[in-house]
């Protein structure tokens, strides 16, 4: 940064200054500073005490808490934007502990301030940057913490929004406190400017080595920032540039970290040398340039054709690659961003960065997403090249992804059906849960079996053709599989089954099934799994799901009459026999409601309290488990056969125990 120009003070009064003319080229020395160049009117201000001063460069201004010396003398160091930044007050300024002194061959106004542990100020000088403090610079530790504009670009453009970072890391091996100021164009007689409603600045307070606020952004101004050791305090920064600024005008940034003790905040002595180098830890400037943006240059290096084609889950990718320049900004630094008009039809991978002279290629690999397709209107995807000062080049290309039938998919509400020729019914004996989205709903006394059909992703124009069943296991003989017809149908429309049996013979059979949509396929092979695989022919018939079928033989009850007991006696019959081809061994506990005189019925029952039935043509036995307390009981027709009707003369004949 250069800032040579000799400033001009105004009219300071001869009696306090010695000044011996009203116009005289003068150059500030604070507290043994580097002559640093004024602009504009120098005031003295008899009745307050203050001296106002401008320079002709950035300078941050800072003072700590408690920072008070009415009875002195006070001095207002300007920035170029009219401000005096770190928290004073219009009244208010550094206080300073002698007479000025003016040389008048050297042009030099010197200034010594009173207390630089409460108030100090930084500037720059010829590239360098320098503190104006009271003690003589010291050689700057390894361990000295580090700050730096990050993301800053050195070339911008009139209305161009600025998104850039100040970072400060502390490898000090301690805990560090400091305020952070910064400085930027802002005044409007300046010929570049920062619009001053769209400054952002956000901390990372969120990182647990930090801690800081930003309580008015505008202002540039953090205080009380701490810093754990081996952290890196953050401050992202949003800056618009004036859409009045002047091409080949200049923007000048400038930040300062002034670490303070973490008690009172005042501020440590800093150590650099006598002749501080650019990479002063704690002071930070850039000079940015306004210029008219040239917009990038964006080319194929290797393009897609008129009309880039995928079939739909197609696996092979297609590659392709950009390079890309600009005059202004670094190859390395230009964006690259991919958008698409529709969405969600293909995904497009941004390879790495890769250097070929001053210009910069990427590849760009596309795959099609998961069961998406065009429908007759191809994907547009634009390739986008932005520059630091937001200027753009695209290139436009598009895709068309064929549609492939994927394999529908179904879901039955029951797993076994049960035939009851008895009672001339066929119920659902082993339910599955429905899905209450299911696009057919199953409803037990249709036998409607198909609780959902999926026709697959994407493809709800289709519909189930048939549902083709295949009979695994008939070793019972039960279903009518020597007929004309199917034994078992499902009706595709509707999801309702129809089994045929054969009357008088029980058992079990086990069935599976699977659905065929009316999407079709292509070519020789499909994409169901067949070998070799070709996932463009599509697939058109589901996965098998198994059913079984039970036909039930006929079945009937046990029953019968006791005698011989009063009222409220309890005792057990057990019944032994079989059901569904499976043993059945239940108890019956009876209680009697009726005088001794009287026959009490009964019916046999199962486990759960319903008629217990038999199959027919088995055998069954009945016995007591429990007479009833002070009677012996003998029980009558208690073994036998089923045999083609219900069992009602099982007989129970108590007597009374003497006494």
């Amino acid at each position: 940064m250069q800032k040579n120009t000799v400033l001009t003070l105004g009219l300071l009064s001869l009696a306090t200054l010695g000044l011996p003319t009203a116009q005289a080229n003068v150059k500030l020395v604070l507290d043994n500073s580097k002559p640093l160049g004024m602009v504009g009117e120098t005031n003295y201000d008899l009745t307050n005490n203050i001296i106002e001063i401008t320079m002709d460069r950035p300078v941050l201004c800072n003072q700590a808490p408690g920072y008070n010396s009415a009875s002195l003398t006070k001095l207002r160091i300007y920035d170029p934007n009219l401000d005096m930044k770190g928290g004073f007050a219009s009244n208010e300024g550094i206080y300073f502990d002698s007479d000025a002194d003016y040389l008048v061959n050297n042009g030099q106004l010197f200034l010594n301030t009173d207390n630089p542990l409460k108030a100090l100020c930084v500037s720059a000088e010829v590239g360098n940057y320098d503190l104006i403090f009271k003690t003589p610079f010291e050689d700057m530790p390894p361990s000295a913490a580090q700050i730096e504009y990050v993301g800053l670009p050195n070339i911008v453009a009139p209305g161009q929004v600025l998104n850039y970072e100040i970072q400060f890391y502390n490898p000090s091996g301690q805990t560090i406190y400091f305020d952070l100021l910064e400085y930027w164009n802002e005044h409007f007689d300046l010929a570049a400017t920062l619009t001053a409603g769209d400054n952002i600045r956000v901390c990372n307070n969120n990182n647990p080595d930090v801690q800081c606020q930003v309580n008015d952004p505008s202002s540039g101004v953090m205080k009380g920032i701490q810093l754990a050791s081996g952290g890196t305090f953050v401050l992202d920064v949003t800056q618009k540039v004036s859409d009045n600024s002047t091409v080949g005008a200049e923007l000048d940034f400038m930040t300062a970290a002034f670490l303070t003790n973490g008690l009172n905040g005042d501020f440590l002595p800093r150590s650099f040398s006598e002749n501080p180098t650019p990479n002063d830890p704690h002071i930070a400037t850039k000079t940015v340039t306004v210029q008219t943006n040239t917009l990038p240059q964006l080319s194929w290096q290797v393009a897609p054709g008129s009309l880039t084609t995928f079939h739909e889950d197609e696996s092979t990718p297609q590659v392709f690659e950009i390079r890309y320049s600009d005059v202004e900004t670094n190859a390395q630094d230009l964006v690259v961003t991919v958008t698409d008009q529709l969405g969600n039809i293909v995904n497009v991978s941004k390879g790495p960065f890769v250097a070929d002279g001053l210009d910069g290629t990427k590849t760009l690999t596309l795959l099609p997403l998961a069961d998406a397709y065009t429908d007759g209107t191809p994907e547009q995807i634009t390739v986008t090249v932005t520059d630091a000062a937001a200027g753009e080049a695209t290139l436009t290309f598009d895709v068309e992804v064929l549609p492939v039938n994927d394999a529908p998919s179904f879901a039955m509400n029951c797993s076994e059906l049960t035939v009851n020729e008895q009672n001339e019914g066929m119920t659902c004996t082993v339910p599955i849960p429905q899905d209450p989205n299911g696009q057919l709903q199953g409803v037990w006394d249709g036998h409607y079996i198909i609780a959902d059909f999926n026709p697959g992703p994407n493809e709800s124009q289709q519909s189930a053709l048939e549902y083709e069943v295949q009979v695994i296991d008939n070793t019972d003989g039960i279903l009518d599989d020597l007929g004309s017809g199917d034994p078992v149908i499902i009706n595709p429309a509707t999801g309702e089954i129809s089994v045929v049996t054969i009357n008088g013979t029980y058992g079990t059979a086990e069935v599976q099934i699977q659905v065929r949509d009316n999407g079709g396929t292509t070519g020789s092979n499909n994409g169901c799994g067949a070998l070799p695989l070709n996932p463009e022919d599509g697939c058109d018939v589901s996965d098998w799901l198994t059913l079984n079928i039970v036909s039930q033989p006929y079945q009937y009850s046990v029953s019968g009459e006791i005698t011989g007991v009063p009222s409220g006696k309890i005792f057990t019959l057990r019944l032994n026999g079989t059901e569904n081809n499976l043993p059945v061994l239940v108890d019956t506990t009876i209680t009697t409601n009726t005088d001794e005189n009287t026959p009490n019925p009964f019916t046999l029952l199962d486990t759960i309290s319903q008629t217990q039935f038999l199959d027919d043509g088995t055998p069954y036995t009945v016995t007591i488990e429990a007479d009833p307390p002070s009677h012996t009981c003998v029980l009558n027709n208690g073994a036998g056969t089923i045999n083609g009707a219900n069992i009602t003369n099982v007989q129970v004949a108590c007597t009374e125990n003497a006494n």
